[in-house]
């Protein structure tokens, strides 16, 4: 069992792209929480829901029942992104780190529409600030 965070953006009608999203942390550090900022702002920004994948950290699971987490996750949210709410054909990954390894991204599933490493920071006045960039 792998938790989700589906955040949709406000007036939202009809089926939205879908980003999952994988927080940083190096497998180890990190959750749902600490990526909820972020995840609300992609939302809104891009008009799409984005899924907050809650994987398992080390120590308690080691390396790499994170990454099967996020595995399991991703094929999940493909094959039940119309009753998310999401456009199944429409699917981007987002990640902090290095959750997805490049060799394997094909392997999990073709259909994604893409992929993005993806940082964040703030700026001055506490706003959040989004920077990425396709890692294909």
């Amino acid at each position: 069992k792998v938790d989700l965070t589906v955040v949709r953006p406000h007036g939202a009608m009809g089926a939205t792209p879908v980003f999952m999203f994988f927080h940083g942390g190096g497998f180890a550090l990190g959750s749902i929480v600490s990526g909820d900022p972020l995840c609300r702002a992609l939302a809104q920004q891009a008009g799409a829901r984005v899924l907050s994948v809650e994987y398992r950290l080390a120590p308690e699971h080691p390396y790499p029942a994170g990454r099967d987490d996020g595995y399991a996750a991703l094929n999940w949210v493909a094959r039940h992104a119309v009753v998310l709410g999401g456009r199944a054909d429409r699917i981007a990954v987002m990640y902090l780190g290095k959750i997805v390894e490049i060799g394997d991204r094909d392997a999990i599933v073709p259909s994604i529409a893409g992929w993005a490493r993806t940082s964040a920071s703030s700026s001055a006045t506490g706003r959040s600030r989004i920077r990425h960039g396709s890692t294909r």
